[in-house]
């Protein structure tokens, strides 16, 4: 009997220590500090690849009236796996989305553009445009294209709330500190025109114990922000490697 009792609190004892490493172990993950790089850079990242595909689509379209809107057309396809290759290799380094960059796709591509030489003029033709109706066919250049348009809602999404999330609770953790350091620091400054539970609110804020939960609570949130930058690297890691992946 006392050994069925010890067994379930070594059992309890585990449980309560994963708990523990689930909660705080986010802490120390290396995947949650990229994660969160990778949300603020996720804004100008988006709007880049946004400008870049809707300019490209738009003289592509605009120009295939000319034989020089055929070469635009090619080039922009080449861009666009070029910069998908690059996203690749970011999605990699901060958030561990495992991209094969040489899966027969490009390698294949920048060998028939680059092994011409002592090819004659009509077999490097040849290679040329064989490279470029497999990029053309290729489904990876089209959901390329839409993984970039979609950066910029994402993108958006993604900066606000880092950005939102970690400066509020930091607010709230350092708030204490600042009540100590000034007595113009104020968590809620509310005016007397407001309604009473406001008002009751801003004075239990401002109090010594309304200040230590003021910080319990940006602690809390702070953590919860940890956890849920993981949880969105985690999603665009999954996200890049269906998109960004070529299908056999």
């Amino acid at each position: 009997m006392a050994l069925v009792d010890d067994i379930g609190m070594m059992d309890e004892d585990r449980r309560g220590g994963g708990s523990f490493r689930k909660i705080f172990g986010v802490l120390f993950d290396p995947r949650t500090y990229g994660s969160i790089v990778y949300m603020l850079l996720a804004l100008p990242l988006g709007i880049a690849y946004f400008t870049f595909v809707t300019v490209g689509l738009s003289l592509s379209l605009g120009l295939m009236i000319l034989i020089i809107g055929i070469f635009v057309a090619i080039a922009f396809m080449a861009m666009t796996r070029g910069i998908s290759v690059v996203e690749g290799f970011i999605t990699g380094a901060l958030l561990g989305a495992k991209i094969p960059h040489r899966d027969g796709g490009d390698a294949d591509d920048l060998a028939e553009f680059t092994d011409s030489e002592g090819d004659d003029e009509q077999e490097s033709k040849s290679r040329f445009w064989q490279a470029t109706k497999r990029m053309f066919t290729d489904l990876r250049t089209y959901s390329s294209m839409l993984y970039m348009a979609l950066m910029l809602p994402l993108g958006i999404g993604y900066f606000t709330i880092a950005v939102t999330g970690f400066v509020t609770s930091i607010a709230f953790m350092l708030a204490p500190f600042g009540s100590l350091l000034s007595d113009h620091v104020m968590v809620m400054n509310v005016s007397g025109d407001e309604p009473e539970f406001l008002i009751g609110l801003s004075e239990f804020a401002n109090s010594p114990v309304g200040l230590i939960v003021v910080a319990l609570v940006g602690f809390v949130l702070f953590f919860t922000m940890l956890h849920v930058s993981r949880g969105i690297g985690w999603f665009h890691a999954r996200l890049a490697e269906r998109m960004l992946v070529k299908r056999s």
